[in-house]
């Protein structure tokens, strides 16, 4: 089961949210619930998913498809970029970029957390 950290800066506009340990589809779809539940979340800022430290292994193309089926969290104008250290994960992770489509915003999946979070919050 996997443990996300997540940290919304508000001064910022940016939702960071750290994944560690084992990532299931389960936790990609309750992670998203509980994000939007929280009464400090706004769909327009930017989110930076951090899955460096997790293992993404159980996740399935089913549940990265129901994931992007639920209805977008974020508007059109947000960013956000998903860090992976994997090429299934960069796989999975551009699977879900594709499928979103610019829905929930423009989505981006990188290798480093610098190289996303330069993307983030430099939008020229």
């Amino acid at each position: 089961m996997a443990h996300a950290e997540i940290d919304i800066d508000i001064e910022r506009r940016l939702i960071t949210i750290v994944v560690q340990g084992e990532l299931t589809d389960t936790d990609l779809l309750e992670g998203y619930e509980r994000l939007r539940e929280r009464p400090d979340f706004s769909s327009d800022f930017n989110e930076l998913v951090d899955l460096l430290a997790a293992d993404g292994r159980q996740v399935t193309a089913d549940g990265v498809r129901s994931l992007a089926r639920l209805p977008p969290a974020y508007s059109p104008g947000s960013r956000r970029a998903v860090v992976v250290p994997s090429e299934m994960g960069y796989g999975m992770a551009r699977m879900y970029e594709l499928i979103q489509d610019g829905e929930s915003g423009q989505i981006r999946v990188f290798r480093s957390r610098e190289d996303a979070e330069r993307w983030l919050l430099n939008p020229d």
